[in-house]
């Protein structure tokens, strides 16, 4: 039985997905503050619908092509 998320950016719900380790499936994000030493802090987890992640997936994907550009 699938559980209903709510996406942390557009209020929708959808139901869960991207449960397995796999990096190309991902199904929240979460922001992290990283020091001189590269102690990590972890903050709130954000889930998202497949339809935002997706479009976070191509934003991040453009991004990375302009900075391999320059």
């Amino acid at each position: 039985m699938a559980r209903a998320r709510k996406c942390e950016r557009c209020d929708k719900y959808y139901d869960e997905y991207g449960l397995e380790d796999n990096d190309k499936d991902a199904n929240s994000i979460m922001f992290t503050n990283v020091d001189y030493d590269g102690r990590y802090y972890t903050h709130k987890r954000l889930d998202l619908c497949k339809q935002c992640m997706l479009e976070l997936y191509s934003w991040f994907n453009k991004y990375n092509e302009k900075i391999k550009r320059q």
